[in-house]
C-alpha cells in the first residue's frame, strides 16, 4: 500500500480519471477474491471474482486477462479424488465465468447491440496497437515498458525490488505466488507485443509490482543471514522505495512535456 501510494504513474493517472485507473481498481478487487478462491474456494468468492472481473473487463477490455489467475486458482485447488473434466465444469467455476460474461455485456451493451460497429472499431484498435503503432516508432513494448514506462512510473528502486520479488515468487512457487505471477506474465506478454507504448498501458502491472516489491522486502527480512539487522534492511529498502519516486515524478513530467512538475 505504501509503495502504491507513491507510484508516480498510478497517482498521476488517478488525477486524470482515465478509464484505465477505474479498470485496474476493479481488477485488483477481483484479484483479491481470486486469491480467496485459491484459499477458501467458497461460492461467495467465485461470485464476487466473476462480478468484479466482469466490471473490470467492461471498463477496459484488457482486464479480461484477469480470467487467467481465476482459472489458475481454480485448477490449483483440484484434488486427486476429482477428475480434471469434473473440476473444470464445477458449478462455482461455471457461475464465475457466466458472471464475467454477463456483467461485461451489461456494462458494455453495444458490443452486442452494435456488433458490426464493435467488430470494426475493435479490429482497428488491435491493428493500431500491434501493427501500426502511434506516432514515432519506439519499438515493441517488451523493452520500452521496462526501460521507460515502469522505470519512471514506479521509480528505479521499486522497479528493482519488484523484479527481485518476481524472482523470489518464481523460485518458491507458493500457490498465491503462481496466481499472481500468472496475471503478471500474461499481461506483460500481451502488452510487450504492442507498438503503441503509452505509459497508461502498464497500469495493471503497477499494483502487482508493488506487491512483488513487498514480497522481496519481506523475504529479505526473513533470511537467517539478515535476521540480526533485517528490520533495518527492510526499513532502508522501504524508505528508498518511497523517496526515490518523488524524483522520478519530476523526471516523468519533464519527459511528458508538462510545465507544472508539482
Amino acid at each position: 500500500s505504501l509503495f502504491l501510494s507513491v507510484s508516480v504513474l498510478h497517482v498521476r493517472d488517478s488525477h486524470f480519471g482515465v478509464t484505465d485507473v477505474s479498470s485496474v481498481c476493479f481488477l485488483v478487487y477481483g484479484l483479491y477474491f481470486v486469491v480467496r478462491v485459491l484459499r477458501f474456494g467458497g461460492v461467495f468468492d467465485y461470485v464476487w471474482s466473476g462480478v468484479l472481473l466482469g466490471v473490470a473487463s467492461g471498463t477496459k477490455y484488457g482486464s479480461v486477462l484477469g480470467v487467467i489467475p481465476l482459472i489458475t486458482a481454480h485448477m490449483m485447488r483440484k484434488t486427486d479424488e476429482v477428475s480434471w473434466q469434473a473440476w473444470l465444469f464445477r458449478r462455482e467455476f461455471i457461475a464465475a465465468g457466466v458472471l464475467i460474461l454477463g456483467v461485461f455485456v451489461l456494462t458494455s451493451p453495444y458490443v452486442l447491440l452494435n456488433l458490426e460497429g464493435f467488430s470494426r472499431d475493435f479490429g482497428f484498435q488491435i491493428r493500431h496497437l500491434f501493427e501500426y503503432g502511434h506516432g514515432e516508432d519506439l519499438g515493441l513494448g517488451w523493452w520500452y515498458h521496462l526501460r521507460v514506462s515502469l522505470r519512471y512510473g514506479l521509480g528505479i528502486v521499486l522497479l528493482l525490488l519488484s523484479l527481485a520479488g518476481v524472482a523470489v515468487s518464481a523460485l518458491r512457487r507458493r500457490p498465491v505466488d503462481v496466481v499472481l505471477l500468472s496475471l503478471f506474465v500474461a499481461y506483460y506478454a500481451v502488452c510487450g507485443q504492442g507498438k503503441a507504448v503509452f505509459f497508461r498501458y502498464v497500469l495493471p502491472l503497477v499494483p502487482l509490482c508493488c506487491v512483488f516489491g513487498a514480497v522481496f522486502v519481506s523475504w529479505l527480512r526473513d533470511q537467517v543471514v539478515f535476521r540480526s539487522w533485517g528490520v533495518r534492511v527492510g526499513v532502508l529498502l522501504l524508505v528508498c522505495g518511497l523517496v526515490e519516486p518523488l524524483w522520478s515524478s519530476v523526471r516523468l513530467d519533464m519527459m511528458l512535456g508538462r510545465d507544472d512538475t508539482r
